[in-house]
């Protein structure tokens, strides 16, 4: 009974992998409707496309989502002397405890449930305005004592000018019942300290991503918009530091809230 339990649950929970792309892990991205494919800057990046990190950066970020779930990330990356940048993150999302009851509804032990991800990426510049990025990510799933664990490789392009950025990035490469991902985005600073970026998502259908980023020294201010639902945040950096904030308004599950801190 307790092995039925298990599957009955992975099924609900089956979502496993599917949920997990809807989290965004950290705030700045959260804030901005998670447009981020064409951005080319923190570690953090290297979840929208491989090629999108450039910098010595280091992230961790905290997600209150919804019920007793949780997120959490930490993401780094490292430019090689000029040559190439590497780039590393583990994340997690948990369910929290959950509880066994039999056909009686008899309730009996507890249990734990979530998955975790490990990805390596490296990006290298192979024109003057274009980089190439690879990566690839270990997702594995645990309920209670059943486990699942994939491999999934990834590729992203960016054009970089003084001006505009376009980016392009296909998840999940050549892996056997899994569909591929694919984001196109372009960004923009028509005036210094102002970003706006776009991107289309196809996962299984079309979805629309936006976001805005005015930088008023030191305070950044976002919004976003992403799969029908609505974002916006803040950001403060100080001497490397930059604390960010965001939440976004999910129109069937209400609000979420997400904190990170990048060491530049």
């Amino acid at each position: 009974m307790k092995k039925l339990i298990i599957l009955g649950l992975i099924g609900i929970c089956g979502i496993g992998y599917s949920i997990y792309y809807k989290v965004p892990y950290f705030a700045r991205p959260a804030a901005l409707g998670e447009a981020m494919v064409s951005v080319q800057d923190n570690a953090d990046n290297l979840f929208y496309n491989p090629a999108c990190i450039n910098k010595n950066t280091i992230s961790f970020s905290l997600t209150d989502w919804f019920i007793d779930t949780r997120a959490g990330s930490c993401a780094g990356s490292y430019n090689v002397k000029n040559y190439f940048t590497i780039g590393g993150a583990l994340s997690y999302f948990t369910y929290g405890q959950m509880q066994y009851f039999n056909e009686n509804g008899e309730a009996g032990d507890y249990f734990s449930a979530g998955f975790w991800q490990y990805r390596l990426s490296v990006a290298k510049e192979i024109h003057k305005y274009f980089t190439l990025g690879i990566g690839s990510k270990v997702l594995h799933q645990a309920i209670d004592t059943i486990t699942e664990t994939k491999i999934m490789p990834d590729l992203g392009l960016i054009f970089t000018s003084k001006y505009v950025n376009v980016g392009a990035s296909v998840h999940d490469l050549l892996v056997s019942n899994s569909k591929m991902i694919t984001d196109i985005g372009i960004s923009a600073k028509p005036v210094k300290d102002l970003l706006i970026l776009a991107a289309i998502n196809y996962e299984e259908k079309v979805s629309v991503r936006a976001g805005i980023e005015y930088n008023y020294k030191p305070v950044f201010f976002r919004v976003g918009y992403a799969d029908n639902n609505l974002s916006a945040g803040i950001g403060y950096e100080q001497k490397g530091f930059v604390f960010d904030y965001a939440f976004v308004n999910h129109k069937d599950l209400g609000l979420t809230h997400q904190f990170s801190i990048t060491i530049k």
